[in-house]
């Protein structure tokens, strides 16, 4: 029986199941409006893989910058991996973490409300980037989804790679 939740979902499942067929590392962008299931199409996806972090940025709203964005990356990190919680300077040094946990098995990493992580970090988007020429890429069983409502920081992600 289908689930209420993925009704006219199928197509969006099978072209995401289908990354796993390729050799290589795969960047994927989801976007659209807020409170339309993105996450929760993302997490039935991740099913399939061997290992799923997913990492989810704090509401914007007053005293909550860059600082405390990598502060909850870090704590999520350190939750899903056992590694200890770090104090990050930046997002270069965040995603760096992230990759070095990466073992050679099929794994999803989601970067879920990526604008809400960018808020007080201009550089996030050429940051990861950077980060995923450098050493996300090279994990040929990596799904790497950003996904968000704010289609600028989406769009600055999807354009660069």
């Amino acid at each position: 029986m289908q689930n209420a939740k993925f009704f006219g979902r199928q197509d969006e499942l099978q072209k995401l199941s289908a990354l796993w067929k390729k050799r290589s590392a795969q960047l994927v962008t989801v976007s659209g409006r807020r409170r339309i299931d993105k996450s929760t199409l993302i997490n039935h996806f991740a099913e399939s893989a061997d290992r799923y972090l997913k990492f989810q940025g704090l509401v914007p709203d007053k005293g909550i910058g860059r600082a405390q964005q990598l502060s909850a990356f870090s704590a999520q990190l350190a939750r899903q991996t056992g590694l200890p919680a770090l104090k990050l300077s930046d997002w270069s040094e965040a995603f760096s973490l992230a990759a070095k946990t990466l073992q050679p098995e099929k794994t999803v990493i989601l970067l879920d409300e990526i604008s809400w992580m960018a808020s007080g970090s201009p550089q996030l988007a050429s940051q990861l980037q950077a980060a995923w020429e450098m050493e996300f890429k090279s994990h040929s069983s990596l799904i790497l989804i950003v996904c968000g409502s704010a289609p600028i920081v989406i769009h600055r992600i999807s354009k660069n790679r």
